[in-house]
């Protein structure tokens, strides 16, 4: 089983199988369950002995939407080498670039970040970026570099 991205990357559920779970509050139902994947089992265990975990529609919407994230941090990884821009570094969802010129980069890597990807359903994304200058990395900038 696999969950196509709008970028086109796919998310694999190892071992999918269609089967009867039972939900934390209780009874019975039919449900999808995948290999958990964040487990690792013995050396010498058996495909067949890795857990289970049921594949609910919050736990495929919460892969969604952070692999979406994922990869609209790795095209903006890509636009910012492609426009000449020294990445440094990358927090989560931030970018760091070093620049003799900070604040006219700073506007090129914004805009690069919130141009809308070619995916699609992109127009739908709300995107909108933060960004500043500053001599070091810091949560929140001392100088606000300002989009005239």
């Amino acid at each position: 089983l696999y969950m196509r991205l709008p970028s086109g990357r796919a998310i694999p559920y190892p071992g999918a199988r269609i089967q009867v779970v039972v939900p934390k509050w209780g009874g019975e139902q039919i449900g999808i369950t995948v290999m958990k994947s964040a487990w690792h089992p013995k050396k010498d265990a058996a495909w067949e002995t890795w857990p289970r975990v049921s594949l609910w529609p919050g736990l495929a919407i919460e892969n969604a939407c952070q692999s979406i994230c994922a990869d609209l941090l790795r095209l903006g990884l890509r636009r910012a080498k492609a426009a000449g821009l020294r990445v440094n570094f990358h927090v989560h969802d931030e970018l760091g670039i070093e620049t003799p010129h900070p604040e006219r980069d700073a506007i090129k890597l914004h805009a690069l970040m919130t141009e809308r990807p070619p995916w699609p359903g992109a127009d739908m994304l709300p995107l909108r970026a933060e960004f500043g200058a500053g001599f070091r990395y810091k949560v929140e900038f001392e100088r606000p570099v300002t989009v005239a």
